[in-house]
């Protein structure tokens, strides 16, 4: 698949983190996979992303041959043993803060239109 390709049809796939930034970065990810002979289908990053992971989260998890679907077994195992997904959403963000991985001006939090929650997203998906 081509590289604009790639990015159209994450961003069509994607119900979160749809922004043309994000998706190049899957689409960056994807490339430096397949050099490792790991195919990462526009589809399954789509699903990484609905799943609330940055490409730079997924890529190890991918290496490793977890996909989108068992990471999501795994988190939800995990979210019960903190509090739930909230509880589980806010120390993640901390972890990546913690790392490096996204500053604090990367995210923000915003109310869900579809059902009032707050919800923490990269600040490129509000432009």
């Amino acid at each position: 698949m081509q590289k604009i390709e790639f990015i159209n049809e994450y961003r069509r796939l994607a119900t979160q983190m749809t922004g043309y930034v994000i998706a190049g970065n899957w689409m960056r990810l994807a490339v430096a996979l397949e050099a490792a002979g790991i195919e990462l289908t526009a589809a399954e990053a789509a699903k990484w992303a609905d799943h609330g992971y940055l490409p730079e989260e997924a890529g190890q998890l991918i290496a490793d041959g977890i996909t989108a679907d068992r990471q999501a077994e795994l988190e939800q195992h995990a979210a019960d043993q903190v509090g739930g997904h909230e509880a589980l959403a806010a120390l993640r963000i901390a972890e990546l803060h913690a790392a490096g991985m996204l500053g604090p001006d990367d995210v923000v939090a915003v109310e869900d239109p579809f059902d009032g929650r707050q919800v923490i997203v990269p600040r490129d998906e509000l432009g």
